[in-house]
Parts: structure tokens; C-alpha cells; sequence
């Protein structure tokens, strides 16, 4: 998935074999800010969990393929075997699940399209400022594209690249002064969209919590039969059964704690 890193001034990076691609519907920007070197934004998204559950589940599962990947050739890319310990303290989550955010980076030169109210726009400081005007961006439905760029591997850290490719911005507060302008049509269209994958999220995600729900009934009753075994139990028997009922609620345990 990784190519080998290249060198590149005081870093190495490490560029996909492959396109990796993510849409996100009704993301939430916290906030917005220029590059050092002025030739873009670097701009911090809002994943909820309530709607992008999916979305959330695949960066964290891209994480973990690519902490495996850097434990697996870290000897042949840098000399060097890591540690878990070492690899963990390394490596800078792409999604942290502790705000619920993800760094993405806009440039002039590598979007696609940028859409406000079904019109186009040829340059990112003019979405920007837009957004940016009185927090505008609060106001909005915005649905997204991002892309995977790479991983760049500093001497104490390293850092996921994500570029957006898609950005379409609509308000939904309309004054009187813009109504006139926006064809309604297409904005019932958009949204839609929006409700339609929005049930269809709801729809998987109560598919699986009843999926969850029968399997932690199915995992009551195996506690509950070794607990009857336990109490019918000759002597003998008993450090085997204890043994497997201590395992079954540890794992109960750490599954509930996951699941919050």
C-alpha cells in the first residue's frame, strides 16, 4: 500500500500505491488556517460518529494497515527495527478519535472542483473567504473528498497528508438577498442526496448494534452456563472453569469498553 520513502530535504516520505479516496457527508470545520508557506489552507474537519460511522471505522483501519506496515519494513526502509512502544509514540494518527478530527489540506493546485450553492468557483481563497467570514462555515452543509498523499516521516514524528478534491459548500440559512439566486431545485436535489445517505448510514448502523445486541445476549448465556457448570463442578475441573470464565468476562469487558 506504502511505496519505499524517499528523502526529501529533512524527511522521508512514503507516497500509496494506489488511490485512496474518502467522501464525507456533512462534515463540520473547526477551524481554518493558512500555510506556512502561503500556497494553501490547512484546515481541521469534524467527523461525527452519529453520521460517519463508516467513515470513521475505515481512517481508523487505514491507521492500523499502515502502523503494520511501517513495523514490517521499518528494517529494510530505515536500518532499524521499531519497537510497538517506539512505532506507537511515532506515528501521528490520521483521525484522532479523541476530538473526533482529521487535518486536510486545500491548494489551488490539487482540488478538483469546489462548489458554493451549485456554482463553481476557480480559486480556494474565494471558498475561504466565504467560509471564513463571520464563521460562516456554521451555516453550511458541507460534503467532502479527500484524498491520501502519503506519510511523511520526520526524526521524532510523522505526519498523514490528506488533500481535498471535492468540496461542495451549501448554505442553509438563506437570506432574502440570495434566495433569488439558488435554484431550489437543485438544493432539494442535494439534499436529497444527503437524506438518502444519511438513512442508508442509520439503516447499517442499526443493522449492526442489533447484530451487537444478540451477540452480547449470546455471550450472556455462555456466562451463564459456565457459571452453572462452575457451581456443579468437581474439584478437579474448577481451575479449567475458572480459567475460561475469567477470559469470557475480561473479554466481555474490553468489548463493552469498545463499543461506548
Amino acid at each position: 500500500m506504502l511505496l519505499t520513502p524517499i528523502k526529501k530535504e529533512n524527511k522521508y516520505v512514503s507516497i500509496p500505491s494506489f488511490l485512496i479516496e474518502k467522501v464525507i457527508t456533512d462534515v463540520k470545520i473547526k477551524s481554518i488556517r493558512k500555510l506556512i508557506d502561503g500556497k494553501g489552507y490547512c484546515i481541521v474537519l469534524y467527523i461525527s460518529k452519529e453520521t460517519n460511522n463508516d467513515i470513521i471505522k475505515e481512517l481508523n483501519d487505514l491507521d492500523n494497515d499502515i502502523i503494520k506496515i511501517i513495523e514490517d519494513n521499518s528494517l529494510l526502509w530505515f536500518d532499524k527495527t521499531f519497537s510497538d512502544e517506539e512505532i506507537y509514540e511515532l506515528y501521528n494518527r490520521s483521525f484522532c478519535n479523541q476530538t473526533k478530527t482529521i487535518n486536510v489540506i486545500l491548494t489551488n493546485k490539487q482540488y478538483n472542483t469546489i462548489m458554493y450553492n451549485n456554482k463553481p468557483l476557480d480559486t480556494v481563497d474565494k471558498i475561504i473567504d466565504i467560509l471564513k467570514e463571520n464563521n460562516h462555515y456554521k451555516k453550511c452543509l458541507i460534503n467532502i473528498t479527500i484524498e491520501y498523499r502519503g506519510i511523511y516521516f520526520y526524526s521524532e514524528t510523522t505526519s498523514n497528508k490528506w488533500v481535498i478534491k471535492n468540496l461542495d459548500v451549501t448554505d442553509i440559512n438563506l437570506d432574502n438577498n440570495n434566495i433569488d439566486s439558488i435554484n431550489k431545485d437543485d438544493i432539494l436535489e442535494k439534499l436529497c442526496d444527503n437524506i438518502f445517505n444519511m438513512k442508508n448510514k442509520l439503516i447499517n448502523r442499526n443493522n449492526f448494534l442489533n447484530k451487537y445486541i444478540m451477540d452480547l445476549k449470546d455471550q450472556e448465556n455462555i456466562i451463564d452456563k459456565l457459571f452453572i457448570e462452575l457451581k456443579t463442578s468437581q474439584n478437579k475441573k474448577l481451575q479449567n472453569l475458572l480459567n475460561k470464565m475469567n477470559e469470557s468476562l475480561i473479554y466481555q469487558e474490553d468489548k463493552i469498553k469498545r463499543s461506548i
